[in-house]
């Protein structure tokens, strides 16, 4: 399947043909119950589709993270894919999303019922964010499919910055690496819980809390 057509956000350098065909590769991949790497926003994610447990269990593999309650939270590329994925939209949703989204901001929606443990958290919350970065957002568009977006690295390793590192950490595990360049790394997402719709930092990161204070009232 070729890769789709689309603008690069703000921010991000042009996507490379060389990347191009990196990602028609990838989404095959994807598709077929593989997990791939791809740059983001923050650093580079491990990718599988969610609706496949298969997939999924590679991913916790790759990760080592076997026994391990630690949810995996999903890229999106457009709006229109959260129904598949969340159940209602908080109050304070529409707010976050006009001022923070695409970007480095996850929050944790209700989720919809039926879907694989792995990606609900206390609560029954599933944690998403629409990605600013122009390759995971042709990925996902290419892939038919949101992505799962944890970090590529083990669990307890530092966040690989580059597809040099992924694969001499983790190339084993991966059926492709799409190589977009150095991400900025530096921190990862925030992570809003608004499943209560009382909002909740669990993680801080790249979007500091009194930017959403500004916005919104944190518990």
């Amino acid at each position: 399947m070729a890769v789709p057509s689309g603008t690069t956000p703000k921010g991000h350098a042009p996507v490379k043909p060389q990347s191009l065909a990196e990602l028609t590769n990838a989404a095959k991949v994807v598709k077929a119950g593989g997990v791939v790497s791809y740059p983001t926003e923050t650093f580079y994610a491990l990718g599988a589709d969610p609706a496949q447990p298969k997939a999924i269990e590679h991913v916790l593999m790759a990760k080592g993270r076997n026994g391990l309650r630690q949810p995996l939270l999903l890229l999106i590329a457009t709006l229109d894919d959260l129904p598949n994925w969340v159940s209602k939209f908080p109050s304070s949703f529409d707010t976050l999303v006009a001022h923070f989204w695409p970007g480095p901001l996850t929050l944790v929606l209700p989720a919809q019922a039926g879907l694989p443990d792995p990606l609900i958290g206390p609560g029954s919350g599933i944690a998403v964010r629409l990605t600013s970065h122009p390759i995971a957002r042709l990925l996902i568009r290419a892939s038919g499919t949101a992505l799962t977006g944890t970090s590529a690295n083990r669990t307890g390793s530092p966040p690989c910055r580059d597809a040099e590192t992924v694969r001499a950490t983790l190339g084993n595990d991966l059926g492709a690496v799409v190589d977009g360049g150095p991400t900025v790394g530096a921190k990862p997402s925030t992570v809003l819980d608004l499943v209560n719709d009382c909002p909740r930092i669990l993680r801080h990161g790249a979007i500091e809390a009194s930017a959403l204070a500004r916005l919104i009232r944190l518990v």
